[in-house]
C-alpha cells in the first residue's frame, strides 16, 4: 500500500498561504500521477476566504466556485471518472 497525498490549492489569490495557483493544478497533478510512483494520489485540497460573508441567501462563495471548477477540470484533464475521485 502506498502512502496516500492531497495536493493543496490556493483558491483566493492570496501570497501568505500555500498551494499551487488553480491554473498550475492539472500540470502538478499529472506529475504526481505519472512520475511520482511510490505516492498515491488522493485528492485535493483547497483554502478559502475565511472572512467571505454572502450578501444574499442564493449567493455562491466564489472560492467555492473556482474549487468546483478547478477539480473538474483536473478530473477531466485526468482521466477521473468523477469529481469525487479527485
Amino acid at each position: 500500500m502506498l502512502p496516500s497525498c492531497l495536493y493543496n490549492i490556493c483558491i483566493m489569490r492570496v501570497t501568505d498561504k500555500s498551494g499551487c495557483r488553480p491554473d498550475e493544478a492539472v500540470s502538478i497533478v499529472t506529475h504526481i500521477l505519472e512520475s511520482c510512483k511510490h505516492l498515491e494520489f488522493a485528492g485535493l485540497m483547497t483554502i478559502g476566504a475565511f472572512d467571505y460573508e454572502p450578501t444574499t441567501d442564493s449567493e455562491i462563495n466564489p472560492d467555492f466556485q473556482v474549487g468546483l471548477s478547478t477539480c473538474s477540470i483536473v478530473g477531466s484533464s485526468c482521466n477521473a471518472r468523477n469529481v469525487q475521485d479527485i
